[in-house]
């Protein structure tokens, strides 16, 4: 059965996101059956979906299912100076040797590369960065994701490694947002699947949910 919904929106931009996201401001998804009778976890498709924006109130192209997963639903582009004007230099955090910059004229900030503070597990270093608008500036199977989705620790968009970009590339029309800690975030979008084992880490027993399956 198809069916559609309309997304509820958070925050309160100057115009209307869903005129801007989708023009009609509907979003159709199709309804898959369930994962297995015997099983904790059924198959479900997003419900409820809120719309994430962005620092300036703009849509980021994801939104937040009422189960607290994250599919991103179209591609936009980031307006990046809000984030450039929190880049706030701080050499003292970056005293670790390894280090690559202490200030963003270390860098080259005429090209959007600034010194920010990274972080591999418990250690934390400086080096350049440069901030994406959009996914050409990621690569070919990478994607910008925006620090808004709450599990990244950089407070600005960067890219991350993908093997969707919206819903309409995966034939459950869900592109799915995963991550994980190991040593650091892993972050990645994914074609949700009725064979997948869960949707959040709290569908699994033990382990975390990565990319629908329970590990």
């Amino acid at each position: 059965m198809l069916g559609c919904r309309r997304f509820k929106q958070t925050g309160s931009p100057t115009m209307g996101w869903t005129q801007r996201l989708v023009g009609s401001a509907l979003l159709c998804v199709a309804t898959i059956g369930c994962f297995g009778p015997d099983s904790a976890y059924h198959w479900s498709e997003c419900q409820d979906p809120v719309a994430i924006l962005d620092v300036s109130g703009d849509v980021t192209g994801f939104v937040t299912c009422s189960d607290g997963s994250m599919n991103r639903v179209v591609t936009v582009d980031i307006n990046l100076s809000p984030y450039e004007e929190e880049l706030v230099e701080n050499p003292d955090s970056c005293g670790w040797g390894y280090s690559g910059c202490t200030t963003h004229e270390d860098c080259d900030p005429s090209s959007g590369s600034f010194c920010v503070l990274s972080q591999d597990g418990e250690y934390s270093y400086c080096e350049c960065r440069t901030l994406c608008a959009n996914d050409d500036e990621c690569g070919e199977n990478s994607a910008c994701f925006p620090p808004e989705l709450g599990v990244d620790w950089a407070a600005y968009p960067r890219c991350h490694n993908i093997r969707c970009r919206i819903g309409s590339d995966c034939d459950s029309g869900e592109c799915g947002v995963s991550y994980h800690y190991d040593d650091g975030v892993r972050l990645s979008l994914f074609c949700r699947a009725e064979s997948d084992q869960c949707r959040v880490d709290s569908d699994c027993e033990v382990g975390q949910c990565i990319e629908g399956g329970c590990t």
